[in-house]
């Protein structure tokens, strides 16, 4: 049965044997109505095949009804996932003694219906050569025959590639010239930086993960060309050298070749892998290539090309190694380069003494990954006087990194300034490149290109970022405030990306404050402008953090590598809710004035935080509801009139409602729950003269023993 067919759109009438064009009215009709017709045809075979495949009646109704469909629109995943599963079902029933022997198929038989899948695939690519789901079956296809051609399939990549060299990465060049779509190993690589990040917040849902296995396994089939070039390259075994002088024909047939130049980038530490780990390719074949490569880059012509050398500025990442660890008598939080997954072949170990102390370590994200790892050791410093008030000498302790088997780096204590603790400090973080002197010789002309360019075409958005990247890989320091400049005119030309110039001016100015930072044991990111937290895993033994008067209200999660923090500002924010607020084992004193909470039953969200004894929410828009389990809340300011449905807190002993609009001092009855209020500050409320509020709340609060500010 045909579900579907592709008809012509084109309309046209004979009258008395001479065509008539119809009005644009009539034509705009007729499409309409003929849209509406396939459509309809559409959605049934669609419903048909769904139907089927509830039923579980993989047949060769349901391969038809696919082939029609695709046909038509290869780039409806599910389709494809029906038509593997029909194919699946009938190598299956070959092991099936239930089977009846009318439509079990022979091996040959099978063999050949892969055959035709690879015409198929074919067609399908004939009608839209950008679809990934048809590269994807194709591979699937070749992966089940038993004699796949992959030489021959290396010849169609090239053909498709000779017919437009970019394949369908960046698109038609004039329809968007400025953002190439990437490809599925550059999607793949942000997700996993994404997945990095996702699993370094903490109270992500379980749907989050879901999307991201569902992201993953659909990026997993964005095959176009030069991906599935990657593929057909990896089963016929091509040396990367040959595939590295094939991309490089590409690049010199057309150097503005974003696709050849990616794949380029990914041969050379195939090819030249530098022997230390510290860059991805080998320094002498890394200065080559950027001379070589930046003579051509036709930075004059077109602006475009800068992003083929834009890998060539990446930062190499840093080897694993720990950044930092904090002991205490109760607690040891330890922190690292990457994130990282304790296991069999990773491991932490606190050494006491020149022994290992047994313990359990849990990620700070409360996730398998992540950059910092805690542990409470309740049975590990008894007794402890010697270990933090004697001589720090005296009783060594370490952390080691073990991975293999073998110890691969370890930190050595130095007391902490309160000498209740130990510090345990790796190398100061470093964010900028190192560069050799030939290296740096040509990026410094490349800058400098760049600034010529810019006096001819002031605000190139691209020349700016190239510029910024340039300074940054050159000397970030000398060109702190240069880059900062172009990052805010970048936002004056270029709108669009603000996000991307904003969360890239956050991350040089958390780099900068953490390369400068004086104290081990504060930080002040106040009025910074940040909009995103980057590198929160090397402020995880800062215990003092001003993060006030930014704009980090989604960022919450990321602040789950501050364990051992005790006092932490987040005033300011334009937070409006506590929802993915971490678990903060240290933390004492919270402050979020002027935000925009406005239900006490947010802060229910911080009771994870067993040790918070303060909480200032002066100037949020709050309401007296939920419940509370702090010593010390401030509600200043915030409108209240009513102490009608003030929960009942028995922890709370000090609470400060200044500046609100109670009246009656028979609202205070409403505070009676809350069995251990020792002091209340009504001042600048509307209420009774003192002397008749003092004794009116001596009577109905028996544990008050304060009332604004003065001892009763």
């Amino acid at each position: 049965m045909l579900w579907y067919q592709r008809y012509s759109t084109k309309s046209w009438a004979a009258t008395h044997g001479r065509i008539k064009l119809r009005t644009t009215e009539e034509e705009k009709a007729a499409k309409k109505k003929e849209r509406e017709r396939k459509v309809k045809l559409y959605r049934a075979g669609i419903d048909r095949l769904f139907l089927k495949r509830r039923k579980g009646e993989y047949d060769e109704e349901a391969m038809e009804i696919c082939e029609q469909l695709l046909t038509a629109n290869p780039d409806i995943y599910t389709i494809w996932n029906i038509r593997r599963e029909v194919i699946e079902t009938f190598r299956e029933n070959r092991f099936n003694l239930q089977t009846p022997p009318a439509v079990l198929r022979t091996e040959d038989e099978l063999q050949s219906l892969l055959e035709g899948e690879l015409r198929l695939t074919e067609q399908c690519l004939r009608n839209n050569p950008k679809s990934y789901g048809a590269w994807h079956h194709r591979v699937w296809v070749l992966d089940n025959m038993v004699t796949p051609d992959w030489g021959q399939e290396l010849g169609l990549c090239n053909k498709y590639l000779e017919l437009d060299e970019r394949n369908y990465e960046e698109g038609e060049q004039t329809k968007r010239p400025e953002k190439p779509i990437p490809t599925s190993t550059q999607a793949m690589d942000h997700i996993v930086e994404l997945r990095q990040f996702v699993e370094g917040q903490h109270n992500v849902g379980p749907s989050i993960f879901q999307a991201l296995n569902k992201l993953e396994e659909f990026t997993t089939t964005q095959i176009h060309c030069w991906d599935y070039r990657r593929v057909v390259v990896e089963r016929s075994q091509v040396p990367s050298a040959k595939e590295f002088h094939f991309s490089t024909g590409k690049i010199e047939k057309n150097f503005s070749n974003y696709s050849a130049w990616h794949y380029r980038s990914k041969l050379l530490p195939l090819i030249h892998p530098d022997p230390q780990g510290r860059s991805p390719i080998a320094e002498k074949k890394h200065e080559e290539v950027v001379t070589s490569d930046s003579q051509n880059l036709g930075i004059y012509l077109n602006i475009d090309c800068q992003k083929s050398d834009r890998w060539l500025l990446g930062r190499a990442q840093p080897p694993l190694a720990l950044a930092q660890a904090y002991v205490s008598h109760n607690l040891v939080s330890v922190s690292l380069t990457h994130s990282i997954h304790l296991d069999h072949t990773t491991s932490l170990d606190l050494v006491v003494g020149g022994t290992s102390v047994p313990g359990s370590w849990r990620s700070s994200n409360g996730y398998k990954h992540s950059h910092v790892w805690v542990s409470f050791h309740a049975l590990l410093f008894s007794p402890s006087v010697e270990l933090f008030q004697g001589d720090s000498g005296s009783i060594p302790v370490q952390v080691h990194l073990n991975k293999g088997g073998e110890m691969v780096h370890s930190l050595t204590t130095s007391r902490g300034e309160d000498g209740s603790s130990r510090v345990l400090v790796g190398e100061r973080p470093q964010f900028g490149a190192q560069f050799s002197v030939a290296t740096m010789s040509v990026l410094q002309e490349q800058l400098k290109s760049c600034s010529q360019l810019l006096e001819l075409e002031p605000g190139s958005k691209w020349t700016l970022l190239t510029s910024v990247l340039l300074m940054q890989a050159i000397d970030r320091h000398r060109y702190k405030m240069e880059t900062m400049r172009n990052l805010e005119e970048l936002l004056q030309v270029d709108p669009l990306r603000s996000g991307y110039y904003r969360d890239l001016e956050s991350r040089y100015v958390v780099e900068y404050a953490l390369e400068g930072a004086k104290s081990l044991f504060e930080i002040d990111l106040a009025n910074s402008n940040l909009t995103a937290l980057y590198h929160s895993h090397y402020m995880s033994i800062f215990q003092r953090v001003n993060l006030g008067s930014n704009h980090l209200s989604r960022s919450l999660p990321r602040l789950h590598a501050l364990q051992c923090c005790q006092v932490l500002t987040l005033d300011n924010n334009g937070i409006k809710s506590l929802e993915e607020f971490p678990a903060l084992a240290s933390l004492r004193t919270l402050s979020l004035r002027d935000n925009l909470i406005s239900s006490v039953a947010q802060v229910d969200r911080l009771k994870h935080c067993l040790n918070i004894g303060s909480l200032d929410l002066t100037g949020n828009p709050v309401e007296t509801e939920g419940e509370l389990t702090d010593a010390v809340l401030t509600l200043d300011n915030n409108g209240i009139k009513s102490l009608e449905e003030f929960p009942a807190l028995a922890s709370l002993r000090t609470l400060s409602l200044r500046d609100n609009l109670i009246s009656s001092v028979a609202q205070v009855d409403r505070l009676k729950h809350c069995l251990n209020i020792g002091s209340l500050d009504l001042t600048g409320n509307p209420v009774e003269t003192e002397g008749e509020l003092t004794d009116a709340v001596r009577e109905l609060l028996s544990s008050i023993h304060t009332l604004n500010g003065k001892r009763l």
